[in-house]
Parts: C-alpha cells; structure tokens; sequence
C-alpha cells in the first residue's frame, strides 16, 4: 500500500471491517459475493484485510451486492 496519512488508514480499515461482517452476517463467501456481482475474489480479500483502497465504483457494487444503502 501507498504512503497514507493515518486518517486514510483507519478509514481503509474500518471500511474493510464492515464489508467481512456485513457478508460473514450474510453467509456469503468471498468467492461467492465476487463471483455472483463480476468482482475479483482476490481484491475483494485484500480490501477486507486493508492491503488495498477501495475505487468508489467497487465500493458501491460491494454494497449493492450486500444490500446495503
């Protein structure tokens, strides 16, 4: 991951925490939820881990996917 303020990270991080549980709470795997909504499993992973930023775009087929407003 890029140099980022430490704002940044935290946000990464929760946005990352709310996405595991929202599909965990679901019962959706990852390969599930990324392969059902034309996501890459591989990103999907590590943007609930923090490793990556998140593209509002991804973002928000994510949470349509969880059907989340």
């Amino acid at each position: 991951m890029q140099d980022k303020d430490e704002k940044s990270l935290h946000l990464i991080k929760i946005l990352g925490e709310i996405i595991t549980e929202v599909r965990e709470k679901k019962g959706i795997s990852v390969n599930k939820l990324a392969n059902e909504y034309g996501l890459n499993d591989s990103n999907l992973g590590k943007i609930e881990k923090a490793l990556i930023e998140c593209k509002f775009v991804t973002l928000w087929r994510i949470a349509e996917a969880l059907n989340l407003k």
